[in-house]
């Protein structure tokens, strides 16, 4: 189970603490700013993500004074909470949302 942001924070924050209690304060600072950077760099290497699968929805519209439904295609990830049941995509083709930007360390 992966450690939430703001549990990591703070067991940086006390690593910096000890360290700058039993050591020096700008040991301190040293520990605190590579363990930031090496959870930066971890997030930013393993983005999360989801598979994606469609979802048809009716869309009440009003154009030039008339009601009418039209039906768009939704997509959202397996095992949505919703209870909708979320249909695969066509054979032989793999929809993947990423939850980051899509930059050099996790190309």
């Amino acid at each position: 189970m992966a450690l939430r942001s703001t549990a990591l924070e703070a067991i940086i924050f006390l690593a910096a603490v000890v360290v700058s209690v039993f050591s020096t304060i700008e040991n301190g600072i040293y520990v605190s700013i590579g363990a930031s950077l090496v959870v930066l760099l971890f997030r930013i290497a393993r983005p999360g993500g989801a598979f994606l699968g469609r979802v048809k929805v009716g869309v009440e519209s009003l154009e030039d004074g008339k009601a009418g439904r039209t039906v768009r295609d939704v997509f959202l990830p397996y095992g949505h909470k919703s209870g909708v049941h979320v249909e695969p995509p066509p054979e032989g083709i793999v929809i993947y949302r990423f939850e980051e930007s899509m930059v050099f360390p996790n190309a």
